[in-house]
């Protein structure tokens, strides 16, 4: 199999989970968003962006929790939901909706072999004003830090601040991630982030994406939400898709150069 029909086989295993993921949200009535690439994907191309391997969606954190709980008991087809609550072993923050059966090698993290899957992203409130903004900032950097001291063996090689450059250093040379417990990491962050409920602040974001502090938006960028079509299917999008776009691409209608036409999480 060529790595054309490679990747497009991956990506039509990938909708068959979005759309059992989004079966499951319309029972139980449960907003949600494509995000990220998948979303310049509908917006530009009507489908995936022709070289992307990846899909993102985005819920509310009180429905990425309820989810969680009721996920696995509600897949079909053999699909499985992953969390670090529910899954021995799995190492990642964002839950995977998973077939188990599809195996591929996950390229943002060392030595990896997964199913097939699809990345749900818990949307979350910001908290307002400058000192609280900072103060919740340093907070989520912690977190993050101490996960990646965990995970020093498995993160992948890619251009980094110098503050995280010199934690994997300090991490590498002194392996201060076996005193460490990854599920106890992941339930503080957890504990913390609940504090700031969407209904309560004007901005939110999903931080724990790929761009971090920079996917925090305006509240009503999301909103009620907006249709787009993405594959042939008619799925949910931010309200304001356009501006919530330009937020976080800039000029999102005109692709990258060839060069930098690669998938975000398989190699």
């Amino acid at each position: 199999m060529s790595e054309t029909q490679d990747l497009r086989r991956i990506q039509l295993k990938e909708l068959e989970l979005l759309k059992e993921f989004v079966r499951i949200c319309d029972k139980y009535r449960i907003p949600y968003y494509l995000i990220g690439g998948t979303l310049i994907g509908a917006v530009r191309h009507k489908g995936f962006i022709p070289w992307d391997d990846d899909i993102d969606v985005a819920v509310e954190r009180e429905d990425y929790e309820k989810l969680i709980g009721i996920l696995d008991a509600e897949l079909e087809h053999g699909f499985k939901a992953e969390h670090y609550s529910l899954t021995p072993g799995y190492t990642e923050y964002l839950m995977h909706i998973t077939d188990p059966s599809e195996h591929i090698t996950v390229a943002k993290v060392k030595n990896i072999e997964s199913g097939i899957f699809i990345d749900i992203l818990p949307i979350d409130g910001i908290p307002d004003g400058k000192i609280p903004f900072l103060l919740y900032k340093f907070n989520i950097l912690k977190f993050r830090a101490l996960a990646g001291l965990k995970n020093i063996d498995r993160i992948r090689d890619k251009k980094r601040s110098a503050a995280e450059r010199l934690i994997i250093f300090i991490g590498r040379l002194i392996p201060i991630g076996r005193l460490l417990s990854l599920k106890k990491i992941r339930r503080e962050t957890d504990r913390y982030v609940r504090r700031f409920r969407v209904s309560d602040h004007d901005k939110v974001g999903t931080i724990f994406g790929n761009y971090g502090f920079h996917e925090i938006v305006p509240k009503r960028m999301f909103g009620k939400g907006s249709k787009v079509i993405f594959e042939g299917c008619e799925f949910n999008a931010p309200e304001l898709t356009h501006e919530y776009l330009t937020h976080m691409y800039g000029d999102y209608m005109t692709p990258p150069p060839e060069n930098e036409r690669k998938g975000h999480h398989i190699g």
